[in-house]
């Protein structure tokens, strides 16, 4: 099993569909900085996406990208940004108001033309998006979505090109969804937010099928022939006693090259990740089941339950005993 399959299965997703917009120009949408990440698929006509930041550091994001039929994209961070109908000058553009706004102003004024089904604009060319947002509840622990860019902005062509013959199953999948959020139909919301979980899923594989050169780290290392295949190993077998040495040799590497391009691609040295993620791990057990903390200890490769007492409190900051009754009160 590969690492990204391995990784997305601790993850704790969750997904809300906001629903249909239909907006016709001229029109503007403004969205506050969220803690969930938003993402908005373009099923007719084109809008522009611009990103609202003054931090240097991610500056290159408040570009304006134009959105076309087909494309979908993914915003991870909690930037606030903007939506707007394409071509529309200053003078020619409604005020962009707030998207919570939008639905709460259709839903009661019956602008909605069905379930989750809204309308908004000038009257003019429209742009029709199915918008929704994901929740991770161990966002923070997870090497895969903290790797990830800000934004993920896929195209038809890039969904092509990565995926191949696969590529229509991701287009059924989007075109499912669309259909599923303004469905009355019994189990829709349902069927809808495990729609959008596993269109998730297939915009990481197509992102890191399609991954730019110049990104660098953990996704870097998934796909590098050998740290990637020394990552597998890992969460595959998490409560092994890897040493430097063995990981080294199932990869055909020398010890001091495995541990130098370890470190350059993930981050840090081969025996931290394996501690941090092992308590990454305990800490999912601790919260999701009722496993004394001796067999968690066990579950997680250590022979003591003092000795991974000690690591959990380290990596933590917290005792497995404390950390259990925080989250799950």
């Amino acid at each position: 099993m590969d690492v990204v399959t391995e990784v997305l299965r601790g993850v704790r997703l969750d997904s809300q569909i906001w629903g249909r917009l239909e907006l016709s120009a001229p029109w503007g949408l403004q969205m506050e900085g969220l803690k969930e990440s938003a993402f908005y698929v373009v099923t007719e006509g084109s809008c522009v996406l611009q990103i609202e930041t003054q931090d240097p550091r991610v500056k290159h994001l408040s570009a304006p990208r134009v959105l076309q039929p087909g494309d979908l994209v993914i915003l991870l961070q909690g930037y606030s940004y903007r939506l707007s109908s394409l071509n529309s000058t200053e003078k020619e553009a409604l005020p962009a108001i707030s998207l919570m706004e939008v639905l709460e102003q259709s839903a009661s004024n019956h602008q909605t033309t069905s379930y989750n089904h809204y309308r908004y604009g000038g009257g003019g060319d429209e742009t029709h998006l199915v918008s929704g947002c994901f929740f991770f509840c161990n966002r923070q622990r997870c090497p895969l979505l903290s790797a990830l860019p800000t934004v993920i902005h896929l195209t038809q062509k890039h969904i092509h090109e990565a995926t191949g013959s696969s590529a229509e199953w991701f287009t059924s999948t989007i075109e499912f969804l669309a259909c599923e959020a303004t469905s009355t139909q019994l189990g829709a919301p349902v069927i809808s937010s495990r729609l959008a979980e596993i269109m998730f899923i297939q915009v990481v594989r197509t992102y890191l099928a399609k991954l730019p050169d110049h990104e660098q780290g953990w996704l870097r290392a998934v796909v590098d022939p050998q740290i990637g295949q020394a990552l597998a190993l890992i969460h595959q077998h998490l409560n092994h006693s890897w040493t430097v040495e063995e990981l080294a040799q199932r990869v055909d590497m020398s010890r001091a090259a495995f541990a130098a391009k370890f470190r350059q691609l993930v981050g840090e040295p081969p025996l931290q990740y394996i501690t941090r993620w092992r308590m990454q791990e305990a800490a999912t057990v601790l919260q999701q089941n009722n496993l004394s903390v001796v067999d968690v200890a066990l579950a997680m490769g250590y022979e003591s339950e003092s000795a991974f007492n000690k690591a959990f409190k380290r990596c933590m900051g917290e005792t497995p005993g404390t950390y259990r009754k925080k989250t799950t009160e």
